[in-house]
This record gives structure tokens, sequence and C-alpha cells, in this order.
């Protein structure tokens, strides 16, 4: 009598399409129990006859899907449709109570691969490292899906949510195994190279903290696996950007070594001087001037630096100033946004480097003044640059009546801002606009000198020089001043007719007259002029 395993396969094969379809009627038709097995078997041998289908059909066998009927029929299904990859037959077929052997078998097969070898190789690992079965079998099923353009990292990353149940003990004798995959794979290698250049352990939580850091790059990773304080490795990580190095070892406070470092990941040498310098608050000289040294040599090359360093300035509004207009539009602006008000020295220097009438001017004040009005002076000086001399002047006197004048400081001030004028009216006006800086022998300067114009009643210079003679004030002055106004009037409407008279006339001092063009005004007279 023929067996029902003889039946089975007593038809010839036609095609492939028929092949599978055969078998696969060929397994519902065999009983249960050992004859099925056999059917399997058959299949099986049947299916390595077929042209490129040895190497599944033997790992069929391998898997025991001769005693697994229904994993049988899903190989046939996936090979009908094309589907070769080892792995993913694997994962669909193997029968759901095989040993786990079978499964640690599978990946050691696949560890020979060029392409996915690796995972083979670190998934067995894995598998050993653990003694729950369910993680074994999330580690192995994930290890067959995974793509082959992956990376260790990634493949790890999969399986964090699953590992975070098992031991520490366990997670650090699996870490192992992941960092010389690591090493060996060249999209991961340089997270193990950098680690261990930074000096920090190849443990599970060193490697928990940069799974998500295979397609980013070493700022990243140190970002997130540097622990809190570790101010020797942040010295380390900030190798390849020197100044940012400098500034971390210049601050003092751990709170400012912590933001150093953090603004110095993934930032150009720019970006960092911009959002360090920016945050920086003064605590100490001392850390001000470290800080300063740190940055110095990227100042320098900078137009804004190297005017810090003619200037002599190395303060922190100084520092926030250059590194926020590394080439500044306004010289003067930039400068009066960097210094502060008590540098009066770098003030001198600004001012001496200034070719401008307000510069030339206060410098020649300088000496006279105090710390207030030097800064009063300076900062008019530099913002009224473009003005002319009288100009100047006027700003400048301005700048000094609101700062305050103490009657020591009157005569050599009243010495720089006195000026001759032809014209009576005009000098009035002129001594009128002294009155904020003219005290003591400041103002007896002033009395002199108008006791020196030609042109005056006789009454008017009494007057004026009774005044010289004691301890006078604007308050006798300013009525002496309305009345020398008075004269001034009739003066220049002679000096008007006498220039109708001859354009080109001038003043021609006598000894006892004036003469104006071909009019004579006599010095000393009954009171008029």
């Amino acid at each position: 009598m023929i067996s029902a395993v003889q039946r089975a396969f007593t038809a010839p094969l036609a095609s492939p399409g028929n092949f599978y379809e055969r078998s696969l009627q060929k397994l519902k038709a065999a009983p249960y129990g050992d004859q099925r097995d056999a059917v399997g078997e058959k299949v099986l041998q049947e299916l390595a006859r077929q042209p490129g289908l040895a190497e599944i059909a033997r790992a069929g066998q391998r898997w025991g899907l001769a005693q697994d009927d229904y994993a049988l029929k899903q190989l046939l299904e996936m090979v009908s449709k094309g589907e070769r990859d080892l792995r993913k037959l694997a994962s669909s077929c193997t029968p759901l109570l095989a040993p786990f052997s079978v499964k640690r078998q599978q990946l050691e097969a696949f560890a020979s691969d060029e392409q996915v070898g690796w995972l083979g190789r670190l998934g067995g690992q894995l598998c050993d490292a653990t003694a729950s079965e369910n993680l074994k079998d999330t580690i192995w099923r994930d290890a067959l899906w995974q793509p082959a353009d992956s990376s260790p990292l990634q493949f790890v990353w999969l399986l964090s949510t699953p590992v975070k149940s098992t031991s520490l003990a366990e997670k650090n004798a699996m870490a192992e195994p992941i960092f010389e995959a690591m090493r060996e794979h060249p999209r991961d290698r340089w997270v193990v190279e950098a680690l261990e250049g930074w000096e920090l352990p190849l443990d599970w939580p060193t490697l928990e903290k940069g799974l998500d850091c295979w397609s980013k790059g070493p700022d990243d990773l140190a970002r997130k696996v540097t622990p809190e304080l570790a101010f020797a490795v942040q010295q380390k990580q900030l190798s390849r950007l020197p100044v940012a190095q400098a500034v971390h070892a210049a601050v003092t406070t751990p709170e400012k070594k912590k933001v150093a470092w953090s603004m110095a990941l993934g930032a150009t040498q720019e970006q960092f001087l911009s959002r360090y310098v920016g945050y920086h608050y003064s605590t100490s000289l001392a850390e001000d001037q470290a800080l300063f040294e740190a940055i110095r040599p990227a100042l320098q090359t900078t137009a804004s630096g190297q005017m810090l360093e003619r200037w002599g300035l190395t303060s922190v509004p100084a520092m926030k100033q250059a590194v926020s207009h590394p080439q500044p539009a306004d010289t003067w602006l930039f400068a009066l946004g960097a210094t502060s008000a008590a540098d009066s020295v770098a003030q001198e220097r600004q001012l001496a480097e200034l070719d401008a009438p307000t510069a030339r001017l206060a410098s020649q004040l300088w000496p006279s003044l105090n710390p207030t009005q030097r800064h009063a002076v300076w900062q008019q000086a530099l913002r009224h640059h473009t003005s002319n001399e009288d100009q100047a002047r006027t700003v400048l006197l301005s700048a000094l009546g609101a700062a305050g004048v103490h009657e020591a400081q009157s005569l050599p001030l009243v010495r720089a801002f006195w000026r001759d004028f032809e014209s009576t009216s005009e000098q009035v006006e002129h001594v009128l606009r002294l009155h904020r800086i003219a005290r003591g022998e400041g103002l007896q300067l002033v009395l002199d000198r108008l006791l020196a114009r030609p042109i005056m009643s006789d009454r008017l210079r009494d007057d004026l020089t009774a005044l010289r003679g004691q301890a006078a004030g604007w308050d006798q002055l300013k009525p002496l001043l309305e009345r020398m106004k008075q004269e001034a009037r009739e003066e220049d409407l002679i000096r008007h007719m006498a220039r109708e008279r001859d354009p080109g006339a001038g003043i021609k001092e006598g000894p006892d007259a004036v003469r104006v063009g071909g009019i004579r005004l006599p010095k000393r007279g009954t009171g008029g002029v």
C-alpha cells in the first residue's frame, strides 16, 4: 500500500508557482503526527532543489520547520512572493515554540555577513548578557528587523525602553559589547573615541545619555553625557575652540563655567564671544581682567578690539561693546559706549586721537578739570566732533556750566575760552556766555580784557576800573555790561557809516583817539561815544 507521504510527492514538478501551491496542498492533506512531519521534510527537500533556494531550505531545516507546518506554510508563502532575505524569513517563520537556542543559532549564523554581521554578533552577545527571556526575544527580533544601514547606537536606541527594567549590573554587562561594536562601526566610532578622549566611563549610564546622538556630533554628545560640575571634562571638550577654553579657565564661579561651556558647544568663535561676553557680569576686577586676557587674541583681529588696545580699555562694558560691534561704523559712538565715566586716561587718549575742534579744545582744558568735568567735556567733544570752532566753544562751555566750575579753576578756563571781537556788541555777548565759568581771578581777567578795548566812555571805563579792584561778582558786572551794550549800538552805527564810506576800513588806534575809516572816535570823552 502507498503511504500518504509517497502519494503527496508522486505528481511531477511543473513550475515554482505550481510547486508552492502543491506543497501547501500536501501539507494540508497530510495527517497530524509523524506523517505530517515527514511531509514537511519532503517539502524542504523539494524546496532545496528549486533554483537559488537551497540555502533557504537548509535554514528551514535548522529552524525545525518540518515539525511546524504553520511556520513552514509561512516560509513557502513568503518565498513564493519573492522574499529571499534570511533575516526577515527567520523573524517571521521561526516556530513560536522553538527553543531560544534556535534563535541564538540564527544570530550566530548572520554574524559572518559582511553588511549585517555586527548585528548578529552584537545581538547574540546582548542575549547572553541578560537572563530575561522576554528581553532576549526582543533583542533577537530587533536584530533581525534592523536595516542594513543602521548602526549599533540606533539598534540599542530601540532597546532602551525594554532594557529599563533590567538591573544595572546586566545593563553594564550589555554596555561592554555595545561599545566594542561601536568602536568597530564607522558611523559610531567617533562616539567611543570622544568618550575616551574626555575620560568618561564606558558604562550603561553614559551610553543611555548619548543614545540619540548617532546623527549629531561631539558637541551634542558632550552636552548630554557630561556630569554636572565636571569642569576638567568640560575643558577637554572645549579644545576645538581655544578662546572658549581660555574663558572657561578664567571665570571663577561654577555657574559662569557651566554657562561658558554650554554656550561654546556648537558655536563658532564669534558666536561664543557674543553670547558669553553679553552674559558675563562682574564679580571681581581680577576675574574681569582674566576674562579680557582670555578673549584678547580674538579681539585683536577686529577693528573694535584694536581700538580697545589703543585706548587701554579692559572693562566689561568695553568688552561687551567690542564683541557686539566688531567693525563699528562710527568710531566715536563706539568710544562713548565702551568707555566708563571714570576712565579719564582712556578719554584723554581718545581726545588726542580725534582730529576735531571739540577734541582740541577739550585737550587744552583737560589739566584744569576734575573727573566729573572731564567726563562731561569728553562726552560732548565726541558727540559733537563735527562742529566748527565756534560751535565747539559753545558746546563745551555749556557742558562745563552743567558740571559746575570752582573758583580755583576759573582763570585757566576763561583764558582757554576767551576771544577778542572787533565789535563791542559781539564782545559783550561773548562775555555773557562766560558767566558760568568766570569766578574770582577768572572774572578779573574778563574785566582786564574789557578795559583793554579802545572804544569806551570815560564813565564806563572808570566804573569797570573800580570794579576791577574789588572781589567782584556777576551781580556787579551785569549792569555795566548792559551799559556797554547801549554804547555798542552807537559804535556799531558809526562803524556801519564808516564802512559805507570805505568798505575796507579798519580800526586804527592813536594815542588819544581811534579812527574807523575817516571817522575819529575819542578815547576819552564826556560819557558818550
